[in-house]
């Protein structure tokens, strides 16, 4: 400095979206102005936290319990994780697994999306919870990798899988991570997807077969190429995806289907008893959530030092506390 003097600057390190707010702060301590929205609130708190401005922290959290509904939830909970505020965070979390059925939950990052489905106060029914989390890994896809995908579909997170998904599971994580899709033995997804369509064969497996069997057909007859210009069946999506399956993969869905059926004929029609296995075991059925671990932890059975480390795991965020 001048006549050798120290330098009277000092640094401050901030994250970046509190670093973008900084103006808005000064702007607030000056000029007495302030314009607060979804976005810039939790920069702004962090701020007026980390510069102990208490007049601009409590018109901040005035306008964040008025402002943080189900509608902004997703975007609270981006935005807060951002600034590493943990209170405001959990609290976003927490109203979005509270009314998860009515959350945009596409809008979260693969580590929010995961600690949600992993939060205590999630109250939806399992195969409720497997239709949210097979359309947002549709729409995130490009996001989603093995880590991802395990924490999203654990057996503690999704005991019991939707009929409606259970092909899409299976499709999605034999092409994308088969190892995933395959450990846990009996609990293993694999299993709990072949358990749900094997339960539910009447409406959500006898379609897609004979809709693969069909396509098969009509390829042959045409020499290997499927009729030009003709339009996409519905449920087209579905009986490719059965059509892609392992064979062995296949037959071990249609001996659990046929026992499923002999189940049903000889309990009455609408019965939905276990079906049981090849080699004579009971396969838990997929509207059955206990044998799972709903409401409970489960072990991770066998497999490899991946699924060891993973079932001694936890979520980072896995309270939640109200935002005051």
């Amino acid at each position: 400095g001048i006549g050798g003097g120290e330098d009277p600057t000092t640094e401050v390190y901030l994250p970046k979206p509190s670093a973008e707010a900084f103006p808005q702060l000064l702007d607030f301590i000056y000029h007495d102005t302030l314009n607060l929205t979804t976005d810039n609130a939790p920069a702004l708190r962090h701020l007026s936290k980390h510069f102990s401005v208490q007049t601009l922290l409590d018109k901040v959290a005035t306008f964040v319990k008025r402002d943080l509904t189900v509608k902004t939830g997703p975007a609270y909970c981006v935005n807060s994780d951002a600034v590493q505020d943990k209170d405001l965070l959990d609290a976003s979390l927490r109203l979005c697994a509270e009314n998860v059925d009515r959350v945009k939950v596409e809008d979260l990052p693969p580590k929010l999306m995961s600690d949600l489905v992993t939060s205590p106060h999630l109250r939806v029914p399992p195969e409720r919870l497997s239709e949210r989390v097979g359309r947002y890994i549709r729409v995130r896809e490009g996001q989603i990798g093995d880590e991802q995908f395990y924490w999203l579909t654990q057996s503690r997170v999704l005991p019991a899988i939707s009929p409606s998904e259970a092909l899409f599971y299976l499709s999605f994580g034999q092409r994308r991570f088969p190892a995933v899709l395959h450990e846990g033995g009996e609990l293993s997804l694999k299993r709990r997807c072949l358990n749900a369509l094997a339960c539910g064969w009447r409406d959500r497996l006898v379609d897609p077969v004979a809709g693969s069997v069909a396509e098969r057909d009509s390829r042959g007859a045409a020499g290997g190429a499927g009729a030009p210009g003709s339009p996409r069946r519905e449920g087209a999506a579905e009986s490719e995806r059965y059509r892609n399956l392992p064979v062995e993969m296949k037959v071990e869905l249609l001996e659990l289907a046929l026992l499923q059926a002999k189940n049903e004929g000889e309990g009455g029609v609408g019965s939905r008893s276990p079906p049981r296995s090849p080699g004579g075991g009971s396969l838990q059925s997929s509207g059955s959530a206990s044998a799972a671990g709903y409401g409970g932890g489960s072990t991770v059975t066998g497999g490899s030092a991946m699924s060891r480390m993973r079932a001694g795991s936890t979520s980072s965020h896995n309270g939640g506390s109200r935002y005051n």
